[in-house]
């Protein structure tokens, strides 16, 4: 049997109730150590006058929340992205998978002679 450990970056959140974007580094909820590198794309934003990518929170729907995280995903050199639903279904986190690894969750049998 095998297991995949996933090393991720949260991108950020639609909410379907008020219908906005969030970035993660824009939420203070998101603990630090999912949120680092988050931060580069807001500065990619900066450094080229793209509001979207460095306004913490603006009028989006789902497909921003897809368009956002596959920016980020360009940006990072990211592995893929993820969405995840909330129990309620009106807000939908994004992230991103950095590291990607497969590993054996079961001991190696010896070899019997």
């Amino acid at each position: 049997m095998q297991k995949v450990i996933i090393d991720y970056e949260e991108v950020g959140s639609v909410s379907l109730t008020s219908n906005t974007w969030l970035w993660a580094w824009g939420n203070s909820s998101i603990e630090e150590n999912i949120k680092r590198q988050i931060a580069t794309v807001r500065s990619y934003g900066i450094k080229r006058g793209f509001t979207r990518l460095y306004n913490a929170e603006w009028s989006a729907d789902i497909v921003d929340g897809w368009d956002m995280a596959a920016i980020s995903a360009y940006i990072l050199k990211a592995k893929g992205v993820y969405r995840v639903p909330s129990n309620d279904n009106k807000l939908f986190s994004f992230m991103l998978f950095k590291k990607i690894a497969v590993v054996d969750s079961l001991p190696k049998k010896k070899s019997q002679l």
